[in-house]
């Protein structure tokens, strides 16, 4: 038994001796880290990437209040004679129209009120406006409005007008013409005779009924038309 214990630690006290750290190992290891901190000093600037932690930052948010709880109150109804009798207060009353103080066509017509053929609006009576209705020119003798072309105009080539003032009676005939102006006096006497001879109208109107009545006309003489 002895034996094998001298045995044993010779052959642990050849390498490793148990609590004892061999100096040869200890060299070693201290070798293998001078040599790796020394390659890495040798390497390049960007070599070993670097490693950025990524923090996660946690905020608490506080949870939305939830909104108040709505109560519910049903609306007093108020009973139905004091509602209506409420509503007849808050209406104003409109006191009947009196029949023996106006109508709509005749005007007053109570006592000592006299008559009227007037439209009445409660203030009094309305006078009725007649409807008037100008002289037009009759559609079926529209060609006989254009007088005769001056010869002596005709030689000279010259253009012109005459404007007229022309008094129609209630048949729509021409009874008057009176000038108004004119670029030369052939042109005057030409429109003169053709209004009294040839113009035809029909009539002014006041309330339907055919009036006498005036109106202004021009007259144009161009050698184009010719």
């Amino acid at each position: 038994m002895m034996q094998w214990i001298l045995n044993n630690n010779r052959t642990i006290g050849s390498g490793y001796t148990g609590n004892r750290a061999s100096p040869l190992a200890i060299g070693a290891t201290i070798a293998v880290h001078v040599a790796v901190g020394g390659v890495i000093w040798m390497l390049p600037p960007g070599t070993i990437p670097k490693v950025i932690p990524n923090i996660i930052w946690v905020k608490n948010i506080p949870a939305a209040k939830p909104p108040p709880e709505q109560i519910y109150r049903p609306e007093k109804r108020q009973p139905l004679q004091r509602a209506r009798n409420q509503q007849q207060t808050a209406e104003p009353q409109t006191p009947p129209l009196d029949p023996t103080q106006y109508t709509e066509e005749s005007g007053p017509t109570g006592p000592d009120k006299g008559g009227g053929t007037g439209v009445s609006t409660g203030t009094g009576p309305v006078t009725h406006q007649p409807v008037f209705v100008s002289a037009m020119p009759d559609p079926k003798r529209l060609r006989d409005f254009q007088p005769d072309y001056p010869p002596a105009m005709i030689r000279a080539q010259i253009e012109g007008y005459a404007t007229v003032r022309i008094h129609i009676s209630a048949a729509g005939r021409v009874e008057t013409v009176e000038l108004v102006d004119t670029s030369d006096s052939a042109f005057w006497k030409a429109t003169r005779e053709q209004a009294l001879e040839r113009w035809r109208f029909r009539p002014a109107t006041r309330d339907g009924v055919a009036v006498s009545s005036e109106r202004v006309m021009t007259v144009r003489f161009r050698l184009s038309d010719l």
